[in-house]
C-alpha cells in the first residue's frame, strides 16, 4: 500500500506481492508508519554495512520474519 500510494519506491515488491493491486489501500497513518519503519531500518542496515566496510570486514545480516521485505534485493543492487 505504501508503494502504491508513493510513500516508498520499491521495484521488487511486485515480485513478492503480485496481487497487491487487488488489496484495498491502507489508511495514511499505516503508510506513514511503514515509511518510517522501512527508512529507519534501511539507515541502520546501511550504517552497519558501512561500518564493516570501513574496518575492512564483511557484514552479514540475518533477517528473521522478513515476510515481504525486499531489503535483501534492494541492498544487492546498490
Amino acid at each position: 500500500s505504501a508503494v502504491q500510494k508513493g510513500y516508498l519506491t520499491d521495484t521488487f515488491i511486485a515480485q513478492l506481492v503480485p496481487r497487491a493491486h487487488l488489496q484495498p489501500p491502507r489508511p495514511p497513518l499505516i503508510n506513514v508508519g511503514t515509511y518510517f519503519r522501512v527508512k529507519g531500518l534501511d539507515e541502520l542496515v546501511e550504517s552497519f554495512v558501512q561500518l564493516a566496510a570501513n574496518e575492512g570486514k564483511k557484514a552479514q545480516i540475518v533477517s528473521l520474519g522478513a515476510g515481504s521485505d525486499t531489503r535483501f534485493w534492494r541492498l544487492n543492487v546498490r
